[in-house]
This record gives C-alpha cells, structure tokens and sequence, in this order.
C-alpha cells in the first residue's frame, strides 16, 4: 500500500521508519510502500521457511534463510526492498545489520490485496537485476506461483507441480500445494 507519492531518499526513509516501528515498510523507486500481511500470507512464509530449514539441514548446504529482511543496494538511494523469504547461500555467519547490501540468491514475495500483480514482477524483476537469481512470485487467491529466472524467463505453476530450486537452491523441492499447506 503506497504511503506517500512524494520521494524519499534512504536517509529519509529511515527517518520515517524509526517514527512507525510496528509498520513493514519498504521504500521503492523512492516511494513509501507498507506492506500489508494477513494470517494467510504468514503461513505461506512459514510453510516456505520451514521447508528451507529442512532442506539446509539435510544437505548442508551453507547459507541463511530469512523473513522480511532489508535489503540495499551500495549505490541506490531509493530503495530499500523486504522479500517475504529469502535465502543467501554464504559462509558468513547471520548478519545482525539493521539492514544486508547484497540481494539473496533465492526471493519469495506473497502477493497481498494491495499490490497488483504488475507490482509484484517488478519485484522480481529488481532482485534479479540486483543478483538474486530465482524468485517465486506466490498467488494465493489463484493458488498458483510464477516463477522467474535470471535468464529473464519465467513459469506459472498450478497446484498439481512441484518446484525445484533448481541449481540455485540444489535438491530443494515444494509442491505447490505444500506452499498453500
């Protein structure tokens, strides 16, 4: 839900956050943007996050999984984006920053009634620009999720496929439905 049309700088946004400490905001293209959750996009993020933390465990694959972390960019003013899941594969130990300057490997958002789906492909759009190379775009009223690629391409996927973090994420699986769980 777009807060103010007006354009902020990360300073700017940061000013405003410490004055709404209870809000999720994310500032995009330099527009305050809140994000608006319910009971049903956090128990995606947690189906999707406990599927992870299972996934690390077995393979042992080194990285953190994240909810809502803030990610920036070094040399980006205006913008400061929050995917609802994320995964860095990494050796460094958990970042305690405010704030991480790298994209994840792996994003998820969770569309909400106040974005369109148009708003939520630029998203994807951005963390692959940035360096993240898969993210999943999850539908709950359609119970679909589209998928994209670093190579540009993207793919829906209905409630009776299985996806795969492919070589990003080796030897992840979720199906669909499990997303919706």
């Amino acid at each position: 839900m777009l807060v103010s049309e007006k354009i902020y700088t990360l300073d700017e946004f940061d000013e405003y956050v410490a004055q709404h400490p209870d809000a999720i905001l994310e500032l995009i293209d330099g527009r305050i943007v809140e994000k608006v959750t319910t009971e049903e996009h956090g128990r995606i993020v947690i189906n999707i996050g406990g599927e992870l933390r299972a996934w690390q465990k077995e393979t042992g694959i080194k990285g953190h999984y994240s909810t809502e972390p803030t990610l920036r960019l070094p040399d980006d003013d205006k913008n400061s984006r929050r995917p609802d899941v994320s995964f860095r594969l990494t050796d460094d130990s958990v970042s305690t920053a405010s704030a991480l300057y790298t994209m994840p490997d792996f994003a998820v958002e969770v569309k909400s009634r106040s974005n369109s789906y148009e708003e939520l492909r630029e998203k994807a759009r951005f963390f692959l620009a940035n360096g993240s190379r898969l993210v999943w775009l999850i539908y709950p009223s359609r119970r679909i999720v589209e998928v994209h690629y670093a190579d540009g391409s993207s793919e829906l996927f209905t409630e009776e496929h299985k996806l795969s973090g492919g070589d990003v994420l080796p030897g992840f699986e979720m199906t669909v439905t499990e997303i919706f769980g």
